[in-house]
């Protein structure tokens, strides 16, 4: 994408498009040059000083310098032109103002994991792995809106997710929206029932006290049944084991 943006706007007064290949084996970095038809400079950092320089960890970067050589702007560890924002920038950049641009460039410096599973995800669109992933780093950086986002385009591809169905409930649930949370649980257990996961955290969202200082497993037997299993051998091995002792003194006081 890189060479065809050069093909684009290369001619262009002010403006110059050099690539750097951080390779330890110089014959390698010509070689993929070569390959990809590339006709703009590039340069070789064989002893990545770019690291030791700018932090650089990890490729694509955006590093944009002014005509005197100053550093104006950068965009580290995950610059992709497949990346929409990314490519609505470095058009602005050629097009428009400097200076407007460094003042306001539009798209902020995410962390590394993000911005590596963002790059990820501009490969592989809408891609239900790299979205847990992403959700999963966005949640860690108390995002929560956000991961939500991420863990529901998963939900449009495996909408049986249990993974997103749980995330979702936990991040509503940390935000102080309970009843939602519990509504994100119960749409995991309509695309999965036998999820007791689910099930037991919404149990513990509604009747704290029943778990809380202590577990009440009569209580679990008892709520399997209203809502739904009166035959516990359907239940899986997992659970009937985990039940096993309070169901039998359960039928033998009746």
């Amino acid at each position: 994408m890189w060479q065809r943006f050069y093909e684009k706007h290369g001619a262009k007064p002010g403006f110059a498009l050099v690539g750097v290949a951080i390779d330890a084996l110089p014959e390698g970095a010509r070689d993929f040059t070569r390959q990809a038809g590339c006709t703009f400079p590039m340069a070789l950092d064989s002893r990545n000083l770019l690291n030791a320089i700018l932090g650089v960890k990890t490729v694509t970067n955006a590093i944009l310098l002014d005509e005197e050589g100053r550093l104006r702007w950068q965009h580290l560890h995950g610059f992709r032109l497949a990346r929409p924002e990314m490519h609505a920038m470095a058009e602005r950049v050629v097009a428009g103002d400097l200076e407007e641009f460094v003042a306001s460039p539009g798209v902020v410096q995410e962390s590394l994991e993000v911005e590596s599973l963002r790059a990820e995800l501009a490969e592989r669109p809408g891609d239900p792995d790299y979205l847990l992933m992403l959700g999963d780093a966005l949640g860690r950086e108390g995002r929560a809106d956000e991961a939500i986002a991420a863990y529901r385009q998963v939900l449009a591809v495996r909408p049986a997710n249990p993974t997103a169905h749980y995330a979702i409930g936990s991040l509503l649930l940390g935000a102080g929206r309970k009843d939602e949370a519990i509504a994100a649980w119960r749409n995991g257990l309509e695309a999965d029932p036998m999820n007791f996961t689910l099930r037991k955290q919404i149990w513990m969202v509604q009747f704290p006290d029943r778990f809380y200082p202590e577990i009440d497993m009569r209580f679990q037997v008892e709520q399997i049944r209203k809502e739904g299993f009166p035959d516990l051998s359907k239940l899986p091995i997992s659970i009937r084991r985990e039940l096993a002792d309070f169901v039998e003194d359960d039928a033998g006081s009746k």
